[in-house]
């Protein structure tokens, strides 16, 4: 294993001694979270991020970065208490390698990772990035191996919206936050993707407050509505000797945001450009 991976398994299996339940509670007090807005309490670490890291072949994949992770249901918390991963099994779950069994006890296969509604606008995406024809043909396997996923704040959250200063704190500071960033910037230094997407008009944000990133807004008339005003962020990151250009934007498939697949296709087509520049 590289350098880069040693070090990062590293934090994983110091990970999972830590208190992560106090450690969440005590970041709710701190940042005066209740409610819905709360980060959620769970024993086991944060899911750092989500991909095959190992298997990132340069230029020919995409990092998905995002500000924190949506909550699952109840079902979901019983089935991570029965999975009792200790520090190999957690970094092969992470890495999509240690599938187990799903919620019904029969073996999972990769698409039950695979929430379409929002990965498929995403893997459209990097499609174009990569060139790749019809990339929803093969969807499943583009996400699980061509992909990695990235949070800036680790911990899930039913409704979270962060102020950006608070986000940005978080994120230079706090443990879990800080392995996560070291997992994406790992990963963009050594393997150096295609292009970086950043999911959301929040993680734009943050992400540019927190890497220093001049973003470049650009905005646009929708091909099916005219009327309507599309706009994306564009920039670059440099990580060591890796220079990746950025593409930002705020939730895909929200009314004010890319919506239909005319305004998917409109940002993929600028997506192709900035990564073959």
């Amino acid at each position: 294993m590289e350098a880069w991976l040693d070090e990062l398994r590293r934090d994983f299996d110091d990970a999972l001694t830590r208190d992560w339940r106090s450690h969440v509670r005590a970041l709710n007090v701190e940042l005066g979270l209740i409610g819905s807005d709360a980060l959620v309490e769970l024993d086991r670490p944060p899911e750092y991020f989500w991909g095959d890291l190992d298997a990132l072949v340069p230029g020919a994949w995409v990092a998905v970065v995002s500000l924190n992770p949506q909550i699952t249901g109840a079902e979901w918390d019983e089935w991570y208490d029965r999975q009792r991963w200790d520090a190999q099994g957690y970094w092969d779950y992470l890495n999509r390698r240690d599938l187990r069994e799903g919620l019904d006890g029969t073996p999972f296969e990769p698409r039950d990772y695979y929430y379409a509604r929002f990965a498929r606008p995403l893997v459209k995406l990097a499609g174009a990035a990569l060139r790749i024809a019809d990339p929803v043909a093969d969807e499943v396997a583009i996400a699980m191996r061509r992909m990695a996923f990235f949070e800036i704040l680790p911990f899930p959250s039913k409704s979270y919206v962060p102020r950006p200063e608070q986000a940005a704190r978080l994120a230079r500071e706090d443990p879990g936050c800080l392995t996560a960033t070291r997992a994406a910037l790992g990963a963009i230094r050594e393997r150096s993707p295609a292009v970086v997407l950043v999911n959301g008009g929040d993680a734009v944000h943050v992400f540019g407050a927190v890497h220093g990133v001049q973003w470049r807004e650009m905005r646009y008339a929708s091909t099916s509505r005219p009327s309507k005003t599309l706009r994306h962020f564009e920039g670059e990151i440099v990580v060591g000797s890796a220079r990746v250009p950025l593409i930002g934007f705020p939730q895909l498939r929200g009314m004010s945001s890319h919506n239909s697949n005319p305004e998917i296709e409109q940002l993929a087509a600028r997506v192709a450009e900035v990564a073959s520049a």
